[in-house]
């Protein structure tokens, strides 16, 4: 039987994670392959600015250079946040960031799918229509 781990967080370049280390746990687990989270940010939703969109960038390029090791194996997600303090207090703008964003993960990263946690923004609010149809354009 094949297993897949459906949820797993990477902890941050500064633990000291890295593939082979992934890879050996889930062998001794007899886990096949892993959907890989981007880290979370070091800071909470309702704090973020337009400082932390690097914060963003660099936790997605983290998790495209863990996967990148084990392709075949570790299926690597995107973290995204349209929160509006991210562009000066504007969610169509802050919307627009994550479209691009989610570009790159997916075009230039490998990244497969995505993780977002609607805190101060709506799931449901018309806005974010636009990065929902990007995101199933592109087929994660």
């Amino acid at each position: 039987m094949k297993i897949l781990d459906a949820h797993t967080h990477l902890s941050g370049s500064e633990t000291g994670e890295n593939t082979e280390g992934i890879m050996a746990c889930m062998d001794a687990c007899d886990i096949d392959k892993a959907f890989v989270f981007a880290p979370l940010l070091n800071v909470h939703s309702w704090e973020l600015t337009d400082e932390h969109l690097d914060d963003i960038r660099n936790h997605n390029d983290y998790c495209a250079d863990i996967c990148s090791g084990a392709p075949e194996r570790l299926l690597g997600f995107c973290v995204l946040n349209p929160v509006p303090q991210l562009a000066g207090g504007s969610f169509k703008k802050s919307v627009d960031l994550m479209i691009k964003e989610v570009r790159r993960c997916y075009h230039e990263l490998g990244l497969r799918g995505v993780k977002m946690i609607p805190t101060h923004w709506y799931p449901n609010d018309p806005e974010i229509i636009p990065l929902y149809q990007e995101i199933a354009k592109l087929g994660m």
